[in-house]
């Protein structure tokens, strides 16, 4: 069952935090009266938004279908990843750093990727899809469904992309791709297909949510001018640890030879030596 969640402390003290630097304009007219009313006007409005209140989902790794038949170091990746979606993390934008009280889209990816020693995975989610793309993983997807041939080798772990997803469908980019996710899978009680990463307005069952959370994987509806392009398999090799070298074995120590009964000298080793018949 998912998990959802409320406020994240991060945000809490970002609002107590610009409460203090902003109070009401009567206590600055009372406090402050020489105060020139346009630099109060212009405080105000220059004033950084607070950040907005987490609101976001989890799920348990067993809620996934196939869950026990991924690869290991998918399963692994891929915990770590649902373990993020249940601490209350917020949508920031620009971070890659959970500890910060939240991370962006691309920023969630990158922090899981780097983690699990995928040392060459770029920041943006256009330098991920060109990294995916080079490395002959993507897979392209036109259909207007997911139920086309497109989505066949759609597995866990995998990257998502969407183009044009930001508010006003307007960037800089080109290719114009804004976001990714990772794809979880589809849940074991339903057959829902969903994916982990950071977003702001992005639902989970018809919910929205905003922070690191688990999310509906669905396509863009048609009048959207944001649109799934396809998912890549991670077959960039992560940086495997170097194994310890194993011990070296323990030799025994030799046992010295018996001494000779007789003497008391140690025994010496005879030979025997052929004698030539006499003719």
């Amino acid at each position: 069952m998912a998990v959802i969640t409320g406020v994240s402390s991060g945000a809490a003290r970002a609002r107590s935090g610009i409460a203090r630097r902003l109070p009401g304009v009567a206590e600055w007219v009372v406090n402050y009266p020489l105060f020139p009313i346009p630099l109060l006007l212009l405080s105000l409005v220059c004033a950084p938004a607070a950040e907005k209140e987490a609101k976001t989902a989890s799920l348990k790794p067993e809620e996934i279908a196939g869950w026990a038949g991924q690869p290991a170091e998918i399963r692994t990746m891929l915990t770590y990843a649902l373990e993020l979606t249940g601490r209350g993390l917020t949508y920031t934008a620009g971070s890659a750093d959970p500890v910060a009280g939240g991370t962006d889209c691309s920023g969630f990816v990158y922090h899981v990727l780097q983690k699990y020693g995928y040392s060459t995975v770029p920041r943006q989610s256009n330098e991920m899809y060109e990294w995916s793309w080079k490395a002959g993983a993507f897979r392209a997807c036109n259909g207007v469904t997911t139920e086309t041939f497109e989505f066949k080798e759609l597995r866990p772990g995998d990257l998502l992309f969407w183009i044009n997803t930001t508010k006003d469908s307007k960037t800089d980019r080109d290719p114009p791709v804004t976001h990714v996710m990772i794809y979880l899978g589809k849940r074991v009680s339903d057959g829902h297909a969903v994916c982990a990463g950071s977003s702001d307005g992005r639902t989970y069952d018809g919910q929205r949510m905003c922070g690191v959370s688990v999310f509906d994987f669905k396509l863009p509806p048609a009048e959207s001018s944001a649109r799934f392009i396809g998912y890549a398999h991670l077959t960039h090799a992560p940086v495997q640890l170097e194994p310890e070298p194993p011990p070296k074995p323990v030799s025994k120590p030799q046992t010295p030879p018996a001494a000779h009964p007789r003497t008391g000298s140690k025994a010496k080793t005879e030979t025997k030596t052929k004698t030539k018949p006499k003719r």
